[in-house]
């Protein structure tokens, strides 16, 4: 009899059928080849667990010491020190899961009172803005016992700042314009305050940035510029379709016509109370902000803003008049606080050189309708992400 292959920690059963009959067979046991698959949960017999007298658990960092869990806050850890006390010493098999934020030394080996003491120290970064929690498992082996293995289970949290959204109009978007396709440079609300306050107290730090059509890369929108079809040398292969061309964060898009125009349906007069495409029950209403705008190039303008509030779950979605530049404007004056201006993602029955785009073209009135326009590709305009 000869077995395809065996695995680790797996139970294999033999069936002897037709009882009385003489049966011979040689089982041979060949050692465990390092840098295979490790299979199975860990046998409970043959625990390899973090040892609290040995360790070194800085605050803020939880460990359940039954079951090898490490919880470590969004603001990171540094010298953390994860021990095992054993007969024996202690080996690192593998990782998974490794994230560039997190360093791990290898494992040190001491002979102590207690035992022979395998550890190993523990770096991780703090998160960065928008950051998910992940988890990153340190698989163990004991180095005499090929059958005794384990694993460590550190588990970081999320950033406390995470992407803002409001399910509206059938969809879900960011609460803020885009900036970039980077966590980072994403508007994330102070802490304590609300995206409404956000837009209240400090406007041109809330309405993101103006971008090309099909460009990856921002424009600030109070500079000027030099007119260019590919501003910041910028590769438009298949603009605004590809993840790696695309503005928006990890797990968003550009808008199509159609989501847009659900939210903000054509020729609707606002302020004023409507039926969005999804059947919600919408109220805009026009807003400005506190304080006098500044700017470092000393742009002047107003702070509006128009806030969509749903009468259905109470949830609302500002979107800034933060103006838009025009295909040949070297001005670096947006016009704020006239007008908001939205890429949708379609070119579909455009002449070339232009996509579809909506707004809100307020112009200085109290009152507007909302429009969907062609817009020259080479202009500025705004850009609001909604989740894939």
């Amino acid at each position: 009899m000869q077995l395809p292959s065996i695995e680790r920690n797996k139970v294999y059963e033999l069936s002897v059928l037709n009882v009385g009959a003489t049966v011979e067979g040689i089982f041979e046991i060949k050692p465990w080849e390092e840098g295979e698959t490790i299979i199975g949960k860990p046998d409970t017999e043959h625990r390899i667990l973090l040892n609290a007298s040995q360790s070194k658990i800085p605050e803020g960092v939880t460990v359940d010491y039954e079951n090898n869990i490490v919880e470590v806050p969004a603001t990171g850890v540094s010298d953390m020190k994860l021990a095992f006390v054993s007969d024996t010493r202690i080996d690192i098999s593998a990782t998974e899961g490794t994230d560039s934020g997190v360093n791990l030394s290898e494992m040190s080996v001491s002979e102590e009172t207690e035992g022979i003491v395998s550890a190993f120290n523990v770096s991780v970064a703090a998160q960065g803005s928008g950051r998910l929690g992940y988890t990153i498992l340190v698989h163990l082996k004991n180095a005499l016992l090929s059958g005794s293995y384990d694993y460590v289970e550190i588990r970081v949290a999320p950033s406390d700042k995470q992407i803002e959204t409001v399910e509206m109009g059938g969809s879900i978007w960011m609460a803020f314009n885009a900036r970039s396709r980077d966590l980072e440079d994403q508007v994330y609300p102070l802490d304590g305050t609300t995206v409404e306050e956000m837009y209240r107290n400090g406007w041109v730090s809330s309405i993101g940035g103006l971008f090309q059509y099909g460009r990856k890369y921002m424009y600030t929108p109070w500079q000027g510029y030099n007119p260019s079809n590919n501003l910041g040398n910028q590769t438009a292969d298949i603009p605004w379709q590809n993840d790696t061309h695309m503005p928006c964060p990890e797990g968003y898009r550009v808008p199509t016509r159609s989501e847009l125009n659900s939210l903000l349906p054509k020729n609707q007069e606002i302020p004023g109370t409507y039926i969005a495409g999804n059947g919600e029950k919408i109220t805009a209403t026009l807003h400005v902000g506190e304080g006098t705008l500044t700017t470092p190039t000393s742009v002047t303008g107003t702070q509006h803003y128009v806030k969509f509030t749903s009468e259905d779950t109470g949830r609302y979605l500002i979107i800034p008049l933060a103006g838009g530049k025009g295909d040949k404007s070297t001005t670096n004056n947006p016009s704020f606080g006239k007008r908001a201006v939205l890429w949708t993602s379609e070119r579909n029955g455009c002449p070339g050189g232009y996509a579809w785009t909506y707004w809100l073209p307020f112009e200085g009135k109290e009152t507007t309708a909302i429009a969907e326009r062609q817009l020259q590709m080479e202009a500025f305009a705004s850009l609001r992400c909604v989740k894939k």
